[in-house]
């Protein structure tokens, strides 16, 4: 039970939604998204959040696209992570997917809500930062599709009131040679000590990583292309939890990138 009253809104298009947005911000309430709404729940029940105002964004047809369209996947914003799973659509998406949570949960659980969500993991958008993902963001001024790698930085950046609709990768990166390790220390649907997951790219290997550092990351090229030399400008940011020491996670992490660089042929 949610401890306290707010308004709601279902919104069916995406104007809909951003001028409910803009009325209930106007009149002070702080209103959210919402789409599968686990993560919200659970914050509202603990008194974490609470907005004044909820818009739910589900019957957004944008928001439920899964398919390919002009040479990219798409994939809608209000989709679930089981409907992703089921879809086969995108390997390295659907094995990242499989991880988070059990069935039951994943048949609420939204990538849109896994990617902007509060919970440090966000391991769906591992697949994106990957592939030279871009995502559709909606504002009161414009649609844009804007690379992730410009606009993911720990978090997706949207200002007050923007909505995420859609993230894309091109056609060709379904294809390409993947490898997805995933730590936990209480069972496989727990969350993440570390999660790192690779391409193999026409431009080399890419390795991108989450639960280490906080946040996720796409970890950049060096000089040196071993686990060590990959991680060592992360060498202080290692997280400290009831999950994991820093330096236990830290070497998890070099094992785990080892093995999915070795899994990708480096």
């Amino acid at each position: 039970m949610i401890p306290f009253d707010f308004d709601y809104c279902k919104a069916e298009t995406v104007e809909e939604a951003l001028k409910a947005y803009s009325e209930f911000a106007e009149e002070g309430k702080s209103p959210l998204y919402y789409a599968g709404g686990t993560e919200i729940v659970t914050f509202c029940r603990k008194g974490q959040v609470t907005p004044g105002a909820v818009i739910d964004i589900k019957s957004i047809p944008e928001c439920r696209e899964l398919g390919k369209k002009d040479g990219m996947a798409v994939f809608g914003s209000a989709v679930t992570l089981s409907d992703i799973v089921d879809s086969k659509a995108f390997p390295l998406l659907e094995r990242a997917c499989r991880g988070i949570a059990d069935r039951t949960v994943r048949n609420r659980l939204t990538l849109g809500g896994n990617i902007c969500g509060r919970l440090p993991y966000r391991e769906a958008v591992l697949p994106f930062l990957l592939c030279d993902g871009e995502a559709l963001v909606a504002g009161k001024d414009s649609t844009r599709w804007v690379p992730l790698k410009t606009t993911f930085d720990k978090r997706l950046k949207l200002a007050p009131g923007e909505l995420l609709l859609q993230l894309r990768v091109p056609g060709e990166a379904l294809e390409l040679p993947y490898s997805l390790v995933r730590k936990t220390t209480g069972g496989k649907v727990a969350y993440p000590v570390v999660t790192a997951a690779g391409v193999k790219a026409k431009d080399g290997v890419r390795v991108a990583l989450s639960g280490a550092l906080g946040y996720p990351v796409l970890l950049e090229p060096t000089g040196d292309a071993s686990a060590e030399g990959l991680l060592e400008p992360f060498a202080g940011s290692f997280i400290f939890d009831v999950l994991a020491s820093s330096d236990y996670r830290r070497l998890l992490t070099e094992l785990s990138v080892s093995l999915v660089l070795e899994e990708l042929g480096v």
